[in-house]
C-alpha cells in the first residue's frame, strides 16, 4: 500500500462517487472504516466474498448502519452491512485543525428561496 491514507480504523467517512462516473448505491453514504484489507481475496465477517484486492491498493472493510445490496464474486445479490471500498473513495469525518475544506470537494448548496 502506497502513499498517505485518507482513513484510519474507526473513522466515520463519506463514500464518494467512483471516478469512472458509474452509478453506485454507496455514494453519499456514511460508513465506519473497520480495517485495511490485505491484497488477495476478501471475505467479510458475514461471509460475502469480494474479488481479489490488487497488491499495492488500499481498500477498507467498511460497515454500514443498515444493510445494503451487495454483489458477490459469484454474481449473487444479497443485503450486507459490510462492503470493501477503495481508500481514495472515502473522505473521513473528523475534527482537523485549520479551515473546513468540505465545500472544495462537494457542490455548494444554492440559496433558499422563500415562496411565501
Amino acid at each position: 500500500m502506497s502513499g498517505k491514507l485518507n482513513c484510519r480504523p474507526g473513522d466515520l467517512a463519506i463514500v464518494l462517487a467512483p471516478k469512472s462516473g458509474a452509478s453506485c448505491s454507496a455514494t453519499g453514504r456514511i460508513v465506519t472504516a473497520v480495517s485495511l484489507q490485505p491484497a488477495g481475496r476478501c471475505v467479510t465477517p458475514d461471509g460475502l466474498e469480494f474479488e481479489d484486492i490488487p497488491v499495492g491498493a488500499s481498500y477498507w472493510l467498511v460497515l454500514y448502519s443498515r444493510p445494503m445490496p451487495q454483489i458477490s464474486m459469484l454474481g449473487t445479490v444479497r443485503a450486507s452491512i459490510y462492503d470493501v471500498i477503495r481508500d481514495s473513495r472515502l473522505r473521513p469525518i473528523r475534527d482537523q485543525p485549520g479551515d473546513d475544506e468540505t465545500l472544495s470537494w462537494i457542490s455548494i448548496p444554492g440559496e433558499k428561496v422563500d415562496h411565501a
